[in-house]
């Protein structure tokens, strides 16, 4: 998510109020004469060290015989600036105050409006290359077959025969972060999986950014097994990972109470003999819910919007204009997420409390009014 910030930043560099006040005249690409150096700063990095200057420049004015007219500006170099050399920039010549752009002529032409340089292609490239590689590598990790034995490990495990009888929600208790002395568990109102055995009814808590009712649609009758190890050194009511394993050798990873009463606790299984099957998840999952993402996408199209213009040069004098630009850029997908969780955990809401309005029935109920 910071790649498009700071491929922006790049460009609103690169777009600054100063060129398109420049380009607006009839400017000129001329090679500059640097007659003072004001102050020069060194920048350290793993690449390399360069240095940028803020030096006086004596640069051609109109015509062969113009008058020599004198600019600032800031320029950027692998070696230290010295009072006397030769560098390029583009300068309006009838408006030296406007100053100096001091840039290769390798890169004019992306500043003009033109292709891109070989340089910002190949940076360009490599930031579209992150993503890309981390999507594929996570893919590759979560893509791969998994076992009862992953969810299980060594720990004397149970199992429970179920099929898909719905989706719900619910309050997901999680347990506190091992990696963290001072956390605490935490309950979340999450999406669920109603799973229902001749005992009763277990859930299986899911991950929030997948609607629990179209996933039961797409696994509607199957059976499988689910599987869940307690730990004994954890109170009853903290939830556990969960693994359901449908017959058709695909499954789905979650949370589930892990041994309060009420709810089936189905029958020991032999750490030693775990399902050895290669697994697949179930998918691919459908994560475009309209009801929950159609609204708050608005606030990532208006901010896709104000990049579009922050690059076209919109308001380049810094006005009010390019100011409400850059405030929904960086406001634009936070409102989003938002108001994308807002309605999240509103549907969730529904789905707690049941068609008719009231709160759903929790885990183990149908089996306690037996």
């Amino acid at each position: 998510m910071l790649v498009p910030f700071l491929l922006l930043s790049f460009s609103t560099e690169g777009n600054s109020p100063q060129l398109a006040a420049i380009t607006q005249r009839d400017y000129r690409y001329s090679p500059v004469t640097i007659t003072e150096i004001h102050h020069t700063h060194q920048n350290s990095s793993k690449t390399g060290t360069t240095y940028t200057s803020v030096v006086t420049v004596e640069a051609p004015g109109h015509g062969k015989h113009g008058k020599v007219v004198r600019l600032q500006g800031k320029a950027t170099a692998y070696d230290r600036l010295t009072t006397g050399d030769r560098i390029s920039g583009l300068y309006a010549p009838d408006e030296p105050s406007l100053g100096i752009i001091l840039t290769p002529r390798r890169h004019l032409a992306s500043l003009l409006g033109g292709p891109a340089s070989p340089g910002e292609m190949t940076l360009l490239a490599i930031y579209s290359a992150i993503p890309v590689a981390l999507f594929i590598m996570f893919a590759r990790v979560r893509g791969e077959p998994m076992t009862s034995e992953s969810v299980l490990g060594d720990a004397p495990g149970r199992r429970l025969r179920v099929h898909i009888a719905g989706g719900t929600a619910g309050q997901c208790l999680t347990p506190p972060n091992a990696k963290k002395e001072s956390s605490d568990p935490k309950t979340r109102l999450s999406p669920a999986l109603r799973l229902s055995s001749p005992e009763g009814c277990r859930d299986l808590f899911i991950d929030r950014c997948l609607d629990p009712r179209a996933l039961a649609g797409a696994l509607e009758g199957r059976s499988g097994w689910l599987y869940w190890a307690p730990r004994t050194e954890n109170p009853t009511d903290w939830y556990v990972r969960t693994l359901l394993v449908l017959d058709d050798g695909r499954y789905v990873c979650g949370r589930t109470p892990q041994g309060s009463a009420g709810l089936p606790q189905g029958e020991p299984v032999d750490p030693s003999l775990p399902d050895a099957r290669p697994l697949r998840a179930v998918g691919p999952y459908a994560l475009w819910q309209p009801a929950v993402h159609g609204p708050g996408m608005y606030g990532f199209g208006l901010g896709f919007l104000a990049v579009c213009l922050i690059v076209a040069g919109v308001d380049y004098d810094g006005g009010p204009l390019l100011s409400m630009c850059f405030v929904t850029v960086v406001g634009g997908p936070v409102v989003g997420l938002l108001l994308i969780r807002r309605r999240r955990t509103a549907y969730l809401r529904r789905l707690a409390r049941g068609p008719d309005g009231a709160e759903a029935p929790r885990s183990g109920d149908n089996h306690r009014h037996q």
